[in-house]
Order: C-alpha cells, then structure tokens, then sequence
C-alpha cells in the first residue's frame, strides 16, 4: 500500500523519536521538510547545506521516497548516509525494527566516486 506525504511526514516523526530527536527539532522538519545533519563523532545536529538539499531533492525523487535524516562520515571518505521512508507502508515495521537496532536503511552517497556512477545508491 502507497504511502501518502503527510502519512510520510508522520512517520518520519516516529522514527525521529525513535532516534531521540527533541520535539522542537521534529518541528522544524516537519515545517520545512529539510532533514538535519549528524556529523559524528562530533554529534550534535546542524542545518543542511545547498549541496545536500540538492542531492536529498535528487535521491528522494530516484528513489521514491521521503528522506528525514543526513548523517555524514568523513573517514575515510566523504559520504552522507540519508535515512528514508519508503513510499511502501508494508515496509515500515521491518524499518523501524532495524532502526531500534542501530542499522537503519539509508540511501549513501560517496562524494568520491558516485559522480561518475550515478546520484547515489540504497543501502539495506
């Protein structure tokens, strides 16, 4: 069953709580749209840059879906891991489970070598 956007909306809610997100900050993406960025191991959550909003913009369109989170790596390569809802609902208990266990699915893309491969790929 197809999800609608504020269906989306409201579980990328859930799964910020489930993340520890404070309330305030579930707010302001839910009023902008705009995922926040972790930049571990610094922690803390940042606004997101032009860069990113494009390649979100972008990912979230090939793929069809709705992303809620950006966690950047920078060892040993340049990467952003966009954590996403599925436009599937029948696939959103099984996501939440894995996010509960620290592995949630994120979509990555690797500033390094997928510019020639493509926006970026899914990661399960």
């Amino acid at each position: 069953m197809l999800a609608t956007v504020r269906e989306m909306l409201n579980e990328a809610e859930e799964r910020l709580r489930i993340l520890g997100f404070p309330q305030e900050q579930i707010w302001v993406f839910t009023a902008t749209r705009e995922p926040a960025v972790r930049l571990p191991p610094l922690g803390g959550v940042f606004p997101i840059s032009q860069e990113q909003k494009q390649l979100v913009q972008q990912c979230g369109q090939e793929y069809d879906v709705l992303i809620y989170y950006v966690i950047r790596s920078c060892e040993p390569e340049l990467k952003d891991a966009f954590l996403y809802i599925d436009r599937d609902k029948r696939n959103w208990e099984f996501d939440r489970e894995f996010l509960r266990s620290g592995e949630p699915r994120a979509i990555v893309h690797n500033y390094s070598y997928d510019r020639d491969e493509g926006i970026c790929r899914i990661f399960l």
